[in-house]
């Protein structure tokens, strides 16, 4: 009777199932994922008519049951995505319980619905177990290279240059994915040419699969230790000298090149790039360039002009070292200071702790050309007479003037008043202190003419016949 009335029910079902969705309201949907492994949904309680959706591959065998996970009767119906009943199941397994085995022709997505016999909600509680299982397709590995092996330098990367050909049979449409090992120093583990950046040598393996086909390959990386470049110490140079050649090669017979360009002035670091293909690291020296000493020259009198009042300059070295005087080219003297008595160029030489030089030179002049003494009279004359009582003297020629009669310096003007005779000497000095002497000899006459008187006539009288004498004075220069 059971069966009678269920084959009713099922013809009823099937012809509602052909317009609607699901025989029974659903009331709740959950996605599952069926794999090889058998897995289990929740326990739905009675009162429930739950939907489970899934994604199903063409090819592939689906199993659902409820077998020993209900003590009530159950029916499983898939539904594809149009909503058309696919197929139902009931009693698989034993009385009340069902097993759904199904083959997937046309892959996409689908729904399995859990309800009473009579596609009503359960009776009772229920689970229900899933699975799948899929054909092996048929293949040949694909054919995997991965690259020849290289040698690097420690901190260096190179890329790896792998190549795969996909393989043959049913699956040969199917994508290829790579992935290599380890993966920690690569830039990526999924790309066919990641960049490799290894610490030490290492075995890199590419597994290149194709569905279920797979093949592996390996390439090693080997790194080289980098080796330090190692030069000998470069002695220190003084500022300005010439610049010692840094070698094109290390001790250790590293080649490469130098930078920045050399420079004597200044203490520099130096870089040295080795050339590629060595395996070496960069190295740096310093040369040392140590300044110039500073020298200088004072001169106690604050000239450099020797002349007749200062006939001698002492010149001062200054600076700290060993010091060295020449005049010229002609050394004179090592001391701190020397004294100048000649005109010339003096040269001062120093030489630091470091052995550094420097040197600084003073040009010393000499004007000892006297000045020219000039005396000048007024009157123009150099005796004294009765009228001329007085004569002036004017020094010319200098700055500063003195008189001197011979015995005595009378005077320091430059212009003296002369009343008595004798010899008078002018001393001039000019800007440079030296010294131009003029002599005038001033005399005097102070003897009375004597005078006389002669007469026209002999008997000096006059008469009738000599009515006027002619007197004629005689004896000087003037006459009253």
């Amino acid at each position: 009777m059971r069966y009678c009335l269920a084959f009713v029910v099922f013809i009823m079902l099937l012809s509602q199932n052909l317009s609607a969705q699901y025989c029974t309201p659903p009331t709740s949907t959950t996605a599952i994922t069926p794999t090889t492994t058998t897995q289990f949904t929740a326990t739905f309680p009675a009162g429930t008519a739950p939907v489970f959706t899934f994604t199903a591959t063409a090819g592939c065998t689906y199993t659902f049951a409820t077998c020993g996970l209900s003590s009530v009767d159950t029916y499983l119906r898939i539904y594809n995505a149009a909503g058309a009943l696919v197929q139902g199941w009931d009693d698989q397994c034993g009385f009340l319980q069902t097993n759904a085995i199904w083959l997937c022709n046309t892959s996409g997505p689908y729904s399995l619905q859990l309800s009473q016999f009579f596609c009503n909600p359960l009776f009772g509680p229920a689970t229900v177990s899933y699975s799948t299982s899929c054909p092996t397709a048929t293949c040949t590995n694909p054919i995997v290279n991965a690259g020849t092996d290289v040698t690097i330098c420690a901190g260096t990367s190179t890329q790896l240059n792998a190549s795969v050909s996909p393989g043959t049979g049913s699956s040969s449409t199917l994508p290829v994915t790579y992935f290599w090992s380890p993966a920690a120093t690569l830039t990526a583990n999924n790309v066919l040419n990641p960049t490799a950046t290894p610490v030490v040598t290492t075995i890199y393996t590419l597994t290149a699969s194709q569905g279920s086909c797979t093949s592996q390959d390996q390439v090693v990386v080997t790194v080289t230790p980098s080796i330090t470049p190692t030069f000998s110490t470069v002695p220190a140079i003084c500022a300005g000298s010439s610049f010692p050649t840094l070698p094109s090669s290390s001790t250790n017979n590293i080649t490469g090149t130098w930078s920045p360009a050399p420079n004597n002035q200044q203490t520099t670091i130096y870089t040295f790039t080795p050339n590629p293909g060595q395996c070496a690291a960069t190295a740096t020296l310093t040369v040392v360039v140590n300044p110039l000493p500073v020298v200088s020259i004072s001169n106690s009198v604050l000239t450099s002009i020797l002349t007749c009042s200062q006939d001698s300059i002492v010149l001062n070295a200054i600076g700290t070292g060993n010091f060295a005087w020449a005049n010229g080219v002609v050394p004179i003297s090592t001391g701190s200071s020397i004294v100048v008595t000649t005109p010339g160029t003096y040269t001062l030489g120093i030489v630091d702790q470091n052995s550094c030089t420097n040197t600084t030179s003073i040009i010393i002049t000499q004007d000892i050309t006297p000045p020219i003494a000039i005396i000048s009279n007024s009157p123009n004359t150099t005796e004294l007479t009765c009228s001329t009582t007085s004569i002036s003297l004017t020094g010319l020629g200098g700055l500063t003037f003195e008189w001197s009669n011979g015995t005595s310096n009378f005077a320091t003007t430059n212009t003296v008043a002369i009343t008595n005779p004798g010899t008078y000497t002018l001393s001039t000095t000019g800007a440079n202190g030296c010294i131009d002497t003029e002599i005038i000899n001033i005399t005097q006459n102070l003897t009375p003419p004597v005078a006389g008187i002669s007469s026209s006539v002999t008997n000096n009288t006059l008469n009738c016949n000599t009515t006027s004498i002619t007197l004629t004075a005689s004896g000087g220069v003037s006459y009253s």
